[in-house]
């Protein structure tokens, strides 16, 4: 298990169906993930366009709570009140 994560890595869950006629070259990056090593992501989804299939993520509902300091100025004009948390659902 190496390989970074940086910027424009692909990642991809180890077992995932892809048409025979990408040739992705893949490294294991954790367990149950591997990194692509041999394409970008424009050239990855060129091919995969080419071989007619189509590609999409659907993201799951992201939580997150954050607490954080808002100067007073601020919180006038945003209803907030100083040090109050929050949860953000995007």
């Amino acid at each position: 298990m190496s390989g970074t994560i940086k910027a424009g890595t692909i990642i991809m869950k180890v077992g995932t169906i892809i048409p025979q006629s990408l040739r992705v070259e893949t490294e294991l990056y954790s367990h149950g993930w591997e990194i692509i090593k041999n394409s970008d992501a424009d050239a990855l989804d060129r091919d995969i366009r080419r071989a007619d299939w189509n590609f999409f993520f659907l993201a799951g509902s992201i939580q997150a709570t954050a607490l954080g300091y808002w100067r007073e100025n601020r919180t006038e004009s945003n209803g907030a009140s100083a040090g109050e948390s929050g949860t953000i659902e995007i």
